[in-house]
């Protein structure tokens, strides 16, 4: 039935065919729950963020001069990151479930909404809906990837602490974007990257807020994302064949150093990108709020 019903339809009004995205790109973001002198490496010996039923995390400190999230001066920073500090050596096991999340699309009236594509053009089985997807400028297209938490209350097993289950959402990336090399994980890499850098998305407003920067891409931000400095760059993603063939995109990421605005950085031959160093070669200049003119 379904395969007959996909024959008869045309593509629905509200659909997004490839040629409607040609010349657009993905977009990646995260969503902040809060509206809901030494190097990082060097000082990475501090406790994690305290009060919390989460990942094992770990936080380090580093001053360079910036504005803060209040608009005032700032010179220290403290980042916190997934895992066991390094000065501990050794391996870190996360004690976490994975819960997986399944999708139930429905049409406006209720009915279950298949998709599939023929030929190019996304058809739908059943009664088209009504949610559209705009194409802004034909330059930024959809949100491709984002990161956030699933705040969940305590109870007596766990001392009453907040349970704070980190989230992402990933595209498996089609190659209709306006850069080809946008393909299969380029979001999941990018988001599970920023989960490990800033896990918690600065909710407190301090762990992983950093100085305002201006990416090379135009992003200005002042969190440790370490995937929105990277993302629409050329060389943006790392292209590996697995042993089966088949050939991934994880994107490549900005390293803690360009945060830290350290000249030289003191990443392996003086990086601020991973794995392809040429990726990011030059720091931000120093930003006011907002990246203010």
């Amino acid at each position: 039935m379904a395969a007959g019903a996909v024959g008869a339809r045309a593509q629905d009004a509200d659909a997004v065919s490839p040629a409607d995205v040609a010349g657009a790109q993905l977009k990646f973001t995260r969503v902040n729950p809060k509206t809901a002198g030494q190097t990082g490496t060097d000082q990475a010996t501090l406790p994690g963020v305290a009060g919390i039923d989460s990942l094992v995390n770990f936080s380090g400190a580093y001053s360079t001069p910036g504005i803060g999230p209040n608009g005032k001066p700032q010179n220290d920073w403290i980042f916190n990151t997934v895992g066991n500090a390094p000065s501990k050596g050794g391996t870190t096991t996360l004690n976490a479930p994975i819960v997986p999340v399944s999708l139930d699309f429905r049409n406006a009236d209720g009915s279950p909404r298949y998709v599939r594509v023929v030929n190019g053009k996304p058809i739908t089985c059943g009664t088209p809906g009504y949610l559209t997807i705009p194409v802004k400028n034909g330059t930024l297209c959809c949100i491709g990837g984002f990161h956030s938490l699933d705040f969940e209350a305590g109870d007596a097993n766990n001392g009453k602490l907040p349970r704070l289950f980190v989230m992402n959402y990933s595209t498996w990336d089609q190659p209709i974007f306006r850069d080809p090399t946008v393909l299969d994980v380029t979001g999941l890499s990018h988001e599970i990257s920023e989960i490990y850098n800033d896990p918690f998305v600065a909710f407190d407003g301090v762990h992983d807020v950093t100085p305002w920067w201006l990416a090379p891409n135009g992003n200005c931000q002042n969190d440790l994302e370490v995937g929105d400095v990277v993302e629409g760059l050329p060389h943006q993603v790392f292209p590996m064949t697995m042993p089966n063939g088949f050939t991934y995109h994880p994107q490549n990421e900005a390293l803690l150093q360009w945060f830290e605005f350290q000249s030289p950085s003191t990443g392996i031959n003086g990086a601020y990108s991973y794995p392809d160093i040429t990726t990011l070669t030059t720091l931000s200049a120093p930003q006011k709020a907002g990246c203010a003119p």
